[in-house]
């Protein structure tokens, strides 16, 4: 799988499991801000 691959089900999988509102909480390190970079994505 490629990275944009990836990007795109990650993406997928989140907008499927939020309905639409979410509150992240981020420690502001490299694994918390990939995260919250998918979640913009997904959620906005």
């Amino acid at each position: 799988m490629d990275v944009e691959a990836f990007v795109e089900e990650t993406v997928e999988r989140i907008r499927e499991r939020v309905d639409g509102r979410a509150i992240l909480a981020a420690s502001g390190g490299v694994d918390s801000t990939v995260v919250a970079a998918l979640a913009h994505r997904a959620v906005g």
